[in-house]
């Protein structure tokens, strides 16, 4: 689980130093990367969320992209929002969002914990990817390294370090090699200040 899910942050949000893949969130052109019509802190009306959404459809289909698998990437509390959101008159705008396998605008969404929802000034923002997968590459490596030691020290989940002999642990390590290319980088559009809650 520990690597699928180091896995998941490097190709959603890695930013490609160190010896790290470059994420979807990195490849987008700067021209791709947009705030919300809201803005940060906000929580979005429907015409807000409209004009977010049609911008980012825009962005793909106006850099020629082939759109071939047009893919959503959202955190949970996103994808909840858009599951709850209701008109005027009570009725869910998005109903296709609270299927088992949800789609926005006709395209399926994913979504994850490795999208932060703490970004912004307010530390409340997060993200929204509109990606064409069919212009993602990954490279992976089929050999699986993998080093044990009972003598290693390492950081816990708070950045102390621990020693492994003193508390009578056995570290394992396992490294795996891959990346994370884009065919086309005009592929990828980012919306930030996302304060869909």
């Amino acid at each position: 689980l520990t690597m699928a899910t180091r896995e998941d942050q490097a190709f959603l949000r890695g930013d490609g130093t160190q010896g790290t893949p470059r994420g979807l969130r990195y490849w987008a052109p700067a021209a791709n990367v947009n705030g919300d019509a809201a803005g940060t802190g906000t929580l979005p009306s429907l015409a807000n969320v409209d004009t977010d959404l049609k911008l980012m459809v825009n962005l793909l289909g106006n850099a020629d992209v082939r759109m071939i698998r047009p893919t959503w990437f959202m955190a949970p509390r996103t994808r909840n929002f858009f599951s709850f959101l209701r008109n005027s008159q009570g009725f869910l705008v998005y109903p296709s969002m609270v299927e088992m396998n949800p789609t926005l605008l006709g395209f399926p969404v994913k979504y994850s914990n490795n999208i932060p929802i703490n970004l912004g000034t307010g530390g409340g923002d997060s993200e929204i990817y509109l990606v064409d997968m069919a212009d993602v590459l990954l490279g992976e490596s089929t050999q699986l390294i993998l080093e044990v030691s009972a003598e290693a020290a390492y950081s816990d989940g708070n950045g102390t370090l621990q020693s492994a002999f003193s508390r009578d642990e056995t570290v394992v390590r396992a490294i795996q090699r891959h990346d994370l290319v884009m065919r086309h980088d005009a592929s990828v559009a980012v919306l930030t200040t996302a304060y869909y809650d």
